[in-house]
């Protein structure tokens, strides 16, 4: 029997030893590697080959919205995402399935529920009928695009939606103005469109703003604002 390979994203302490032991106990013969955020969860990836499935927490502290399972994907484009989260909301369930998540499944579910979702992740069937990225609706051209970003450059582009300046962006992320307006640059490029209003508005019309970041752990339901000193200008 070949060892299957999970790797969990989890950072909350006591749901990621519950998680990790009830795997072992229920796949004893598999390679748990528990990663406490997505620069652990990315190395992790990195580092192993042919991985069988990922679980994944959305809220990391080093990630925002969907941009852990944006990432992962990116890196693992094979590999089944088991998303396992305290926010199982339609509208997060829907985006997550057109950015490739393989289902999702509450926190609060009982154990042997989870469990039965994470086998029917790796026998590759989405869990309980939630849909899968194969019946998800195609995704709009705005959500493949970004699917194209780095993290960093999500980043980035969260703080435009924010109204941020370059220099308070560069501030913010500890980089170079520079190096943020080349970042603008090439999010501009990426999402076809040639000024900071017009990215969002892109994002706005198609929705994503609400996935875009977590405010105090909750999906935020406002939407992107401009600072009025933002302009049109990239830099």
């Amino acid at each position: 029997m070949l060892q299957q390979r999970i790797l969990c994203v989890e950072d909350h302490p006591l749901f990621a030893d519950a998680l990790t032991f009830n795997l072992s106990a229920a796949l004893p013969a598999a390679q748990i590697v528990l990663a406490g955020n997505l620069a652990d969860a990315r190395a992790a990836v990195l580092s192993m080959a042919d991985l069988d499935l990922i679980t994944l927490d959305l809220c990391l502290p080093d990630a925002h919205g969907l941009e852990a399972l944006i990432e992962l994907r990116r890196l693992c484009p094979s590999c089944p995402i088991l998303v396992i989260s305290a926010y199982c909301d339609d509208i997060t369930v829907r985006r997550g399935a057109q950015f490739g998540a393989a289902g999702f499944v509450s926190k609060g579910v009982a154990k042997a529920v989870l469990m039965a979702a994470v086998q029917l992740a790796l026998d590759a069937r989405p869990p309980f009928g939630q849909q899968s990225n194969s019946t998800a609706p195609p995704a709009r051209r705005s959500e493949d695009r970004l699917q194209c970003l780095s993290q960093q450059q999500l980043r980035v582009l969260q703080f435009v939606c924010e109204g941020l300046l370059n220099k308070q962006i560069a501030h913010r992320m500890q980089l170079s103005e520079a190096t943020i307006k080349c970042h603008v640059s090439e999010i501009m490029s990426k999402l076809g469109v040639s000024t900071r209003t017009q990215v969002v508005a892109e994002i706005s019309r198609s929705g994503l703003c609400q996935l875009m970041a977590f405010d105090s752990g909750e999906p935020s339901t406002g939407t992107p604002r401009m600072a009025r000193r933002a302009g049109d200008k990239a830099g």
